[in-house]
């Protein structure tokens, strides 16, 4: 079995993989294939705005969006989460191509070996690999031979198609971004050094050893009880699959602590319209990341316990009356998102509203009525605002406070950061100092 590792060094998150995917794949008996690739170019391909707003992004540091503030700093989270040194280089992005194309006609061992040294003096040693005399130097640490020679080589001919055939091959296959995985034993693609358990999972699956979860991933750092026991506030709009997904499982990884949940409905909407953000922004996702964000949802489904799930045939869902019904009643709250995401039930309609809370044995008219009740808007609205105070970006968001100072709070985004929810409640304590 193998395991196709789509790279390139300019990303920081495909460094933070670089250091996992050996580990990963030997551990389930495979071996992997490190395939150089230009970020920029899957990036021209699959969605061309993506590349120009990336470099504006990276270019304009004064005007940062929310989510690229919440994934720097989770950016940071993970690499202290492997102890590992990580800091953004001055320029970045830099120009990789010099690089990529050098790696593209290595042999397999020399391409690992090399990338690796690349990574580390792009990510730590802050070596701008663009230009020429540097990298010539960085590359002689394991070749000894003329620098003339390494530059020449990859500003060849062979170099330059090669990294371009890699680079279509990938897209071919769905990479829509790095890190990629791609798995030819069962012609699967994982996108995301935080999906290196599917990864694992899906290797084991194809060796017949079973649909087990594999252990030890994702990385659990502390696990039991911590000496104090601590409050996780879930910030969620039932308008969102990932907010269902991540409430099937939160109750239960906070008990394991004996920590509480509050839940904070918000209108993803009003974050959204606040930070800038697109009203629906999977509709301005290229088509090849709507596809694997389809994957990518069932593949979570399957690794929580085979959660119950459809897409609802009203994306998006209206779900303002819903949210308020939460607030009034909290035990609505899995009703509701069962009915959404599970029942395919139209949660925006007052009539199926109604059907539900009677069938959770609740009076409906009277909770319909309360819902409308100026403090219960009042209270959606001052959630909502505090989304938008703290810089969240989406949902579901996990926060933790340790005073009511509102610069002591820490949060994470996505479901797909329950396992360090998990140790956050267990006592763990991250350090995300960012240069960002």
């Amino acid at each position: 079995m193998s395991v196709v590792f789509y790279f390139d060094v300019v990303c920081p998150f495909a460094y933070l993989a670089s250091l996992q995917i050996d580990k990963v794949a030997h551990e389930q008996g495979a071996t992997v294939e490190w395939k150089p690739v230009l970020l920029g170019g899957i990036y021209n391909a699959v969605n061309p705005s993506l590349n120009e707003e990336y470099k504006q992004q990276q270019t304009n540091p004064t005007t940062p969006t929310n989510k690229k503030i919440v994934q720097g700093r989770d950016l940071f989270l993970q690499a202290n989460r492997l102890s590992v040194a990580l800091q953004f280089p001055d320029g970045h992005p830099r120009s990789s191509l010099l690089a990529q194309r050098l790696l593209s006609v290595l042999s397999p061992d020399l391409c690992r070996k090399i990338a690796q040294l690349l990574y580390r003096a792009y990510w730590v040693e802050n070596l701008d690999i663009s230009e020429e005399e540097t990298f010539a130097k960085i590359i002689k640490r394991v070749l000894r031979t003329d620098p003339k020679s390494v530059i020449f080589l990859a500003n060849n001919q062979r170099a330059k198609d090669k990294l371009r055939a890699n680079t279509e091959e990938a897209i071919s296959r769905g990479v829509f971004g790095v890190p990629s995985f791609y798995l030819p034993a069962s012609n699967r693609l994982f996108f995301g050094g935080d999906r290196l358990h599917f990864v694992a999972w899906e290797l084991q699956k194809a060796a017949g050893r079973g649909a087990g979860r594999p252990k030890g991933l994702p990385v659990r750092l502390k696990v039991g009880n911590g000496t104090e026991k601590r409050e996780v506030r879930v910030y969620h709009d039932f308008a969102s699959p990932w907010s269902y997904i991540g409430s099937t499982q939160i109750e239960r990884i906070a008990s394991e602590s004996a920590s509480r949940v509050v839940w904070k409905p918000i209108v993803l909407g009003a974050l959204f319209k606040a930070t800038g953000t697109p009203n629906v922004p999977m509709a301005v996702l290229s088509p090849a990341r709507r596809e694997y964000n389809s994957q990518d949802i069932q593949d979570w489904t399957s690794w929580w316990g085979n959660v119950p799930f459809q897409f609802t045939s009203t994306f998006p869902l209206r779900s303002i009356t819903a949210l308020r019904l939460s607030i009034v009643e909290p035990r609505l709250i899995h009703p509701l998102y069962r009915a959404a995401w599970a029942e395919n039930i139209n949660i925006g309609e007052k009539e199926e509203l109604r059907k539900i809370i009677t069938k959770e044995g609740f009076n409906a008219e009277e909770l319909l009525e309360k819902a409308e009740q100026q403090n219960v808007k009042d209270d959606l609205r001052q959630n909502t605002e505090e989304a938008v105070r703290f810089g969240l970006c989406g949902v579901p968001t996990f926060l933790f406070r340790s005073s009511d100072n509102d610069s002591n709070v820490l949060f994470l985004w996505g479901q797909d950061r329950l396992h360090v929810v998990a140790d956050i409640l267990a006592g763990w304590t991250p350090s995300t100092t960012s240069k960002l």
